[in-house]
């Protein structure tokens, strides 16, 4: 929305507008907004030769000069953050009106803050102790104010205000700044132009004050102290008190100013402040302390050169009775090792051996009950349900038992792990084929959505062996469902997913499995129950893999491996 609108040139337009300053070519009609104005809620544009001034609402006027942005400090009020309208008088001086009253600048002043010459500018303020009827001007209109060379004109919400600017003569604030007394724990103190103070205090409490009789926003005391505990520049309180607590012994000067008038000339007063320190506050005693500190280090190294000179006496003789012992050690390690070595190699032989013996059998036994299963005749289909299951079973209990002695060989022949790719999607066939009649029997299906090009390059026997514990898990504890398997891959790492929608695991037990699974540790863990999962853990550690679990009770469980 435009607010206002100047022209500068018969051939330029400037439009103030809510979302900023805009130049408008009549010519071409092509416009652009000046940069720095895009978050400026414009009230009123003043052109002053090349100059653009700019108030606005909530964030003061500004000035947009060859292309840059020049802010302004605002008042102590801070009135001048809703700004309504720029008028220049004849006199080089600036009036803005705002909501709170009228304000009077030097135009000069506020160029040489733009230029960094000045740090600050004095600001005259009006109210109605100045013979206004009211404090609150309008803006936001076409024109926002006139001068007509002599008088100015200035629309406000009790009819329109008007003076001449060479009848105005401000008060200025030029009198000298006196500090009155000190107040030191609600004791009264005479001041000079040095004080001098004792450590023990808590409150010291200054009294200052300035001649002046005019409008009290127009004086502005500023207190700095300069010292250990220094203070940057502070507007002084209304009541013209300054305190200071617990302050540490040392010199001060406590600065008190005020800006005098158009001129930005400061007016100082100043007092020093000296506090007497403690002993123990003193250069002297810093420096006895030191001598101290230096003297105890030389003679802390002289104890304790003579204790390390001592000690590697009696290190020397240890040293040489515990390198006798420790050779004999070493002898007595080397038999022991040779004696474990053959013990781990005779286990493992019973082992392969004993799996070997039961693979046998237990291959007969699934051919034998497939081959019953197949030639059945009889209409019972409960008996032959139960044939089905002992051939499923069997054959699950014939693969178990030579992948342990795939396992066995894994281990025990290899020195290192072989690591080859293989289709993920086709070992899983391979684990589905076996779980497929004990599935059916609980009327469970089981489903691979794993796709036919996802590779994955760990171990394979091991992993058929993760995946052998996983699936008969979710079998056994699935019925009437439904088990999928499923895989998500990225350049990093694979997931592969045993979906199924059983019973589930209550909440206690699901975080002992994952926190199990979080901190397992294969030399720390003794625990003899639940070897399956056990098992699962100590080879994903072997495949660099780990192991998520989602469960909810009577909904189903998801176990996620991570490689």
């Amino acid at each position: 929305m435009v607010t206002c609108l100047q022209q500068s040139r018969n051939d330029v337009l400037w439009l103030g507008t809510r979302a900023g300053v805009y130049k408008l070519d009549l010519k071409t009609r092509k416009y652009s907004q000046i940069p720095g104005s895009e978050d400026l809620k414009v009230r009123y544009v003043f052109l002053s030769g090349n100059d653009i001034w700019v108030t606005t609402y909530e964030k003061g006027f500004f000035l947009f000069r060859n292309g840059k942005k020049y802010t302004f400090p605002t008042d102590k009020n801070k009135y001048l953050l809703s700004s309504h309208c720029i008028i220049e008088d004849k006199n080089g001086f600036f009036w803005i009106s705002t909501n709170k009253g009228l304000f009077q600048m030097c135009k000069k002043s506020l160029l040489d803050y733009a230029e960094k010459k000045i740090k600050a500018v004095y600001y005259h303020y009006y109210n109605k102790d100045s013979e206004f009827t009211t404090n609150e001007f309008n803006g936001g209109c076409q024109p926002c104010g006139v001068f007509n060379g002599e008088n100015i004109f200035l629309p406000s919400i009790n009819g329109i205000v008007t003076f001449n600017p060479d009848n105005i003569h401000p008060i200025l604030s030029y009198n000298a700044i006196f500090i009155d007394k000190a107040e030191i724990d609600g004791k009264e103190l005479q001041v000079t132009d040095t004080l001098k103070l004792d450590r023990n205090f808590g409150r010291i409490t200054f009294f200052c004050s300035s001649p002046y009789y005019g409008n009290a926003n127009n004086q502005n005391l500023e207190v700095k102290l300069d010292g250990q505990d220094a203070l940057d520049w502070t507007e002084i309180s209304p009541d013209n008190k300054i305190s200071f607590t617990n302050l540490y012994p040392g010199v001060y000067e406590l600065t008190i100013r005020k800006l005098s008038g158009f001129n930005n000339i400061y007016i100082y007063k100043k007092m020093a402040i000296v506090i007497a320190p403690a002993f123990w506050q003193t250069v002297c005693f810093r420096i006895l302390i030191l001598i101290l500190v230096v003297f105890f280090i030389l003679l802390l190294y002289k104890l304790r050169t003579k204790y390390i000179r001592r000690r590697n006496i009696l290190l020397e003789r240890s040293v040489n009775e515990k390198t006798s012992d420790l050779r004999n050690t070493i002898s007595t390690l080397r038999k022991t090792k040779d004696t474990l070595n053959l013990q781990i190699e005779n286990n493992t032989k019973i082992i392969q051996i004993i799996t070997h013996d039961i693979k046998s059998p237990l291959k007969f036994m699934s051919m034998a009950s497939k081959y019953m299963y197949d030639t059945f005749e009889e209409d019972t289909e409960d008996l032959k349900d139960n044939i089905h299951a002992i051939y499923s079973s069997s054959s699950q209990m014939y693969n178990f038992v030579e992948n342990l002695l795939e396992y066995s060989k894994v281990n025990f022949e290899d020195d290192e792990l072989s690591a080859r790719p293989f289709v993920l999607h086709d070992v899983i066939n391979e684990k589905i084929s076996l779980f497929e009649g004990i599935a059916g029997s609980k009327k469970t299906i089981i489903k691979n959505m794993v796709p036919d090009q996802v590779m994955l390059k760990k171990n394979k026997q091991l992993f058929r062996i993760v995946l052998h514990n996983l699936l008969d898990n979710a079998v056994k504890n699935t019925t009437n469902g439904i088990i999928t398997f499923s895989s998500e891959t990225s350049e990093n790492s694979t997931l592969i997913k045993i979906t199924d929608t059983g019973k589930g695991i209550n909440a206690i037990l699901l975080h002992y499995y994952q926190s199990l699974s979080d901190n397992f540790d294969l030399k720390r863990s003794k625990n003899k129950d639940r070897v399956g999962l056990h098992i699962v853990l100590e080879l994903l550690m072997i495949l660099n893999g780990k192991m998520q679990i989602d469960s909810k009770e009577d909904y189903g469980t998801t176990v996620t491996l991570i490689f």
